[in-house]
């Protein structure tokens, strides 16, 4: 997982080091939106509109340099790492 703050938004991209499957806590993220991170109350929102994405994405390789391996390795088998914006409840 990486993830970087974005303002007072914590960006997280559950890569899971680019495996062909989403990683189980993204899943219980999309069912029930209201999380914790580091012990503080978030509520999670996918990014879904592309300008977004493309400044995250870009900001994400200059925190973790391994992200962009991360999108090829899943890009192979199909699958588009989501990034998830969470904001403080």
């Amino acid at each position: 997982m990486v993830y970087f703050h974005d303002g007072n938004r914590v960006i997280v991209t559950p890569s899971k080091a680019g495996l062909p499957d989403d990683p189980f806590w993204y899943q219980n993220a999309i069912a029930d939106p209201n999380v914790l991170f580091e012990a503080q109350p978030y509520r999670a929102e996918v990014v879904e509109d592309p300008a977004s994405q493309e400044r995250l994405w870009a900001l994400a390789d200059r925190v973790h340099g391994a992200a962009a391996l991360y999108r090829e390795r899943a890009a192979r088998s199909g699958r588009v790492i989501p990034i998830l914006q969470l904001t403080r409840r």
